[in-house]
């Protein structure tokens, strides 16, 4: 089956967002999970809650709440002045005060989102880079996958621009090395532009 990236995600009982990684162990060239953005909060679902998933989204076994309850995909790590008290605040704190004798120094802090990938794997974002053996060569879309064992099969990309956009699946026997967001390939980019489009 094919899993795409930024792809409509569907729960048993209604929209479960949209699709924006895969998470992948680059050795055995084995999908584990997908990444899935649902009302702003990014969720980490095992492989084994796909359905069924291809051109029309990807359909979970789960309902909203299961998926609501998956695990979160990223957590918040504040960086800031000591002087706040360890307290994790938004990125800019400015104060408020209606009398200017009051006012108080705003405080920058800032905060960053640490993905939460499981050790040994690697996460493929939308737009992650598919590379020949001479340079890039292209945009990867999505994988195929064997449905009973998420083993990759194809790597799914697009080259060429926006108004000629060609879309290949090259088989994960071409694949060099996986690391994050970036697909190795043993083709060169002349090669990769004699394969088939697959778009229609």
């Amino acid at each position: 089956m094919n899993i795409p990236l930024d792809a409509g995600v569907h729960c048993t009982d209604g929209p479960g967002g949209h699709t924006t990684a895969i998470v992948v162990e680059p050795q055995a060239q084995h999908a584990t999970h997908i990444v899935v953005q649902h009302h702003g909060s990014n969720y980490l679902v095992p492989f084994t809650a796909i359905a069924e998933s291809g051109a029309g989204g990807v359909q979970l076994r789960w309902s909203l709440a299961e998926l609501a309850g998956a695990a979160p995909f990223e957590e918040v790590a504040y960086v800031g002045d000591e002087a706040a008290g360890g307290v994790p605040v938004p990125s800019a704190v400015v104060p408020f005060a209606l009398d200017p004798e009051y006012a108080v120094e705003a405080v920058e802090l800032s905060y960053l989102r640490v993905e939460q990938v499981p050790e040994g794997q690697v996460a493929i974002h939308r737009e992650a880079s598919a590379e020949a053996t001479d340079g890039r060569a292209g945009e990867i879309d999505g994988f195929t996958v064997d449905q009973a064992t998420g083993q990759i099969t194809h790597v799914l990309f697009h080259h060429g621009h926006l108004w000629a956009k060609h879309h290949v699946a090259v088989p994960a026997s071409t694949i060099a090395h996986i690391r994050t967001d970036v697909v190795m390939l043993s083709l060169d980019r002349s090669a990769v532009s004699q394969l088939p489009d697959i778009s229609s």
